[in-house]
């Protein structure tokens, strides 16, 4: 992994790999003051490396969650 070789391993950073996360905060209160959010639709927090959000659109993992975790089948095909 980028992330653990670079804490610590200070050449690493002659190429770009650093140690420092991005980090979103978001406020919850006003999230739900701004969102509407329909009768039974559920909210899910992702957390994720470098490895995932490079890899796959914000997108495909929504779809993929949400899919796995409320409905029967996958929308990539397949059960689960």
């Amino acid at each position: 992994l980028a992330m653990s070789r670079s804490i610590g391993d200070w050449e690493w950073t002659a190429i770009g790999v650093i140690p420092d996360p991005d980090v979103v905060v978001l406020d919850l209160g006003q999230f739900w003051s701004e969102n509407r959010i329909e009768g039974g639709a559920k909210v899910v927090v992702v957390a994720g490396s470098d490895g995932l959000f490079d890899a796959r659109k914000v997108e495909f993992v929504a779809n993929h969650l949400a899919y796995g975790l409320f409905e029967n089948s996958s929308p990539h095909g397949g059960d689960g």
